[in-house]
């Protein structure tokens, strides 16, 4: 083994250390470290002891898995066109993006989990084919957070006053005009193969030939993306109202659906760390049902504490043990590939 190839070896494995440490850290940061964490005892330890919990927990977990599965399904579809690999390692690759994505804002480091765990695909595709699968997630988050925010302004927020004649009108037609805008975009992705292979600093050769990646699928493809996202979308934001009412709080279906997709809009938009990312979604769900639930009775502090309570959960299930179970395959991963 020469000496180029134990520096790899050595750097690759550092690289692969500290992915673990630091998901470790941010996990144990806001499960152990949390001032707050004695008050969260107390609420839960009644309910642990019911066998309803167990019941909705179990099921709550579950829809998790069916998430995580229905990303790698998707995942696997969309590489499928440049390389071919199984459901289990794309399920591993989706893991492992969820790893490293601790790393960087907005759950980011998704793209760079997945790529590692390609052997023929090169870096870019990989990058590509995971930007038009984030892409179609974004794009059912900004749909179903629009049409909430919509009912949202027109019912339960102080600007309702203000939305009387046509302004309402106006901006109902504004959100649906951006939202086919959007949808017509993202069936016209392959106009991106275009964009990249103008731009002067992207002109490469090996970027022209990557951006290919943005013309390859049909628009039956990308409809079928779409609807996986939207599935999936379903699952988590179903999760969401599950724990809601399994922390009592009492608000009907339509109107928690509402809520929590205008809450996935909102913290989608702010840019966050994963450090970070449990304090902001914990910040926006209350501010919402405070919103909320003001136009019914004071949101006292108990109800503060179960909404807050039922995102960190949440944050738990989908996003912290996902991450642990990710940190297993990490050391899999192939960080430093040979040159085709």
């Amino acid at each position: 083994m020469n000496l180029n190839s134990k520096i790899k070896k050595i750097s690759g494995f550092t690289i692969k250390l500290l992915i673990i440490i630091i998901t470790y850290g941010f996990i144990y940061k806001h499960i152990f470290y949390r001032q707050s964490l004695h008050e969260f005892y107390l609420y839960f330890i009644d309910l642990f002891s019911a066998f309803s919990f167990l019941c909705f927990f179990a099921l709550i977990f579950s829809l998790m898995l069916i998430n995580w599965g229905i990303e790698s399904w998707k995942w696997k579809y969309l590489i499928g066109k440049i390389e071919k690999i199984s459901f289990f390692q794309s399920y591993k690759a989706v893991l492992c993006g969820i790893t490293v994505s601790t790393l960087l804002p907005n759950r980011t480091g998704d793209f760079m989990g997945r790529i590692f765990i390609l052997k023929k695909a090169s870096f870019w595709e990989g990058i590509f084919v995971t930007v038009i699968g984030s892409i179609s997630q974004l794009l059912i988050t900004i749909i179903t957070g629009l049409t909430g925010a919509l009912f949202f302004i027109s019912h339960y927020t102080y600007l309702k006053e203000y939305l009387t004649g046509y302004i309402y009108d106006i901006i109902f037609f504004i959100v649906i005009s951006l939202i086919c805008l959007l949808i017509f975009l993202f069936f016209n992705i392959s106009v991106l193969t275009s964009l990249i292979r103008r731009i002067n600093f992207l002109r490469k050769k090996k970027f022209r030939i990557y951006a290919r990646i943005f013309s390859i699928y049909s628009f039956g493809e990308l409809f079928n993306v779409l609807c996986l996202s939207f599935i999936r979308y379903c699952v988590f934001a179903f999760q969401y109202f599950l724990l809601l009412k399994l922390f009592n709080i009492q608000i009907p279906f339509w109107h928690g659906m509402m809520i929590i997709s205008l809450n996935y809009l909102i913290v989608t938009a702010i840019p966050t760390f994963a450090l970070s990312e449990l304090g902001v979604r914990g910040s926006v769900a209350i501010t919402l049902f405070s919103i909320y639930f003001n136009q019914i009775n004071y949101l006292d502090h108990q109800t503060q504490i179960a909404i807050l309570a039922a995102s960190s959960l949440l944050w738990l299930i989908n996003l912290a043990i996902p991450a642990l179970f990710g940190s297993i395959f990490v050391f899999n991963l192939n960080i430093f590939r040979k040159k085709e």
